[in-house]
């Protein structure tokens, strides 16, 4: 073999040879690749589920707060009534005393 059919063969080497150590971190980076994208998705299920249990969670405590304000609302009604029932007793009782002197 000749002095340039050496040179050429050399240089194919050394191309076949880089050829083969791209091709080597190509797979390490799609393999890496493949790991984040099951990580990203992991991550998106967990950031879904806490959206959920967020959303959960507020309408229990909406749901907790409008039961407690309608029973303020019934105690309120209720207090008013007795307020109104005791006013009218107190200004029977006083009519009473009034006739009685």
């Amino acid at each position: 073999m000749n002095r340039v059919g050496k040179k050429t063969l050399a240089n194919v080497n050394s191309l076949l040879q880089e050829k083969s150590q791209a091709d080597t971190k190509i797979e390490k980076l799609e393999s890496r690749i493949q790991i984040l994208e099951g990580e990203l998705r992991l991550v998106s299920e967990t950031h879904q589920k806490s959206l959920e249990e967020i959303a959960n969670e507020k309408n229990t405590i909406t749901s907790e707060l409008t039961s407690r304000v309608k029973q303020l609302l019934d105690g309120m009604k209720a207090a008013e009534e007795k307020a109104r029932v005791l006013q009218n007793e107190h200004m029977q009782l006083q009519e009473q005393l009034q006739m009685e002197q």
